[in-house]
């Protein structure tokens, strides 16, 4: 954290894209906790699965063989992250394909409908998402 250049004026965003779900909830927490204390004024955004669909993941992953992919991390309830630290300012939880399905139309017409269905559903159920943590 020290190598990166922060100016609280400027701010500063943090993505980690399919990242998270590799690591321990501990890990993830404290990851978040540090950068809120050294960071204010900073967001981060990251994609998150729900325990049910880590859960589907994982069962997927092993039926590939690669068992070092196992999936740990997730989010059932995007505004319990708020409690981590008080200097989690707001949280905010958007539909992870919604985004795809109205920006892109043309291209998702084509696509096979178990992939449409399997978006639907996901951002339904709230199974994926995508989550944006704003410092105080």
């Amino acid at each position: 954290m020290d190598d990166i250049a922060f100016e609280k004026e400027k701010g500063v965003i943090f993505i980690a894209a399919g990242l998270f779900y590799y690591f321990h909830f501990a890990e993830i927490k404290d990851l978040v906790v540090k950068l809120a204390e050294r960071f204010p004024g900073g967001e981060l955004i990251f994609d998150s699965g729900s325990k049910t669909g880590v859960a589907i993941s994982n069962r997927m992953v092993v039926k590939t063989g690669n068992s070092g992919a196992k999936m740990y991390f997730y989010v059932s309830n995007p505004k319990a992250l708020g409690a981590w630290s008080g200097r989690i300012k707001e949280v905010r939880a958007l539909p992870y394909y919604g985004g795809i399905r109205r920006e892109i139309r043309d291209c998702y017409r084509q696509w096979r409908i178990g992939t449409k269905l399997n978006m639907f559903f996901g951002d339904l159920l709230k199974m994926t998402k995508l989550i944006h943590i704003y410092f105080e």
